[in-house]
């Protein structure tokens, strides 16, 4: 966790700041890099605490995705 990451932020009593959107975000080189050791088997299930949608997005297979915290994408 870095000093401008949204939870250390609010620790502090501040309000986090944003220089882009959700609609805007992309899957990152990590999330690539999952997807990656999934398909060469070297990834079996992905666990993850993000609400961002963005392991799905990257194109990881939804059922080997469980989403703890939910997608923000998906109503429920």
């Amino acid at each position: 966790m870095g000093p401008k990451r949204v939870w250390t932020v609010e620790e502090r009593g501040e309000a986090p700041h944003f220089d882009t959107t959700f609609e805007e975000s992309w899957p990152s080189l990590t999330h690539m890099v999952l997807l990656g050791l999934q398909r060469a088997s070297y990834l079996k299930f992905l666990i993850s605490q993000n609400e961002d949608h963005l392991h799905a997005h990257s194109g990881f297979p939804r059922d080997l995705l469980s989403e703890l915290h939910g997608n923000m994408s998906v109503e429920g």
